[in-house]
């Protein structure tokens, strides 16, 4: 499988009237985005998608971020980062077995420690497939939560 984009990171950056992504406000400068990516059971290691596209100011929380899926294959294990670090959000989510999974499951990832706030004009949001054995075709969906530093106040 080619490097893809899950459908609301298509429609953030696609044409105008496209579809916004699902967003659900939390405080005044917190929302959580719910992003919904279809496997197709033909992912394998190395594969790529973009997640979301940050802008100026915005920062990911990874503790507060999290996936839920259905079972996705024997084994089927992802990091979420960006550029700079591809497991910088998440490092190794186990996405094998049905359920929620945590962002800072099995290891707090880097962006928990020191927080990344994005500073170009936008910035992806990246997951990456770490190992995939025997995958099968599963609706995963993204919770992130995100600050945003200049948020209406």
């Amino acid at each position: 499988m080619a490097a893809t984009d899950a459908t609301y990171y298509t429609n953030q950056v696609g044409t105008a009237g496209a579809t916004r992504h699902s967003s659900i406000p939390r405080a005044q400068n917190y929302r959580t985005i719910r992003i919904r990516k279809d496997l197709d059971a033909g992912e394998v290691a190395t594969d790529t998608f973009n997640l979301y596209k940050l802008k100026v100011g915005q920062t990911l929380i990874p503790g507060l971020s999290y996936v839920t899926t259905d079972s996705a294959g024997s084994t089927l294990t992802i990091d979420i980062g960006d550029d700079t670090d591809p497991n910088g959000y998440a490092d190794g989510m186990n996405l094998a077995t049905a359920g929620k999974v945590n962002f800072c499951d099995p290891a707090i990832p880097a962006y928990e420690d020191a927080p990344h706030v994005a500073t170009a004009a936008t910035e992806d949001v990246i997951v990456t497939i770490a190992s995939s054995t025997s995958p099968t075709a599963a609706s995963v969906v993204f919770y992130l939560t995100i600050i945003d530093e200049y948020a209406e106040q």
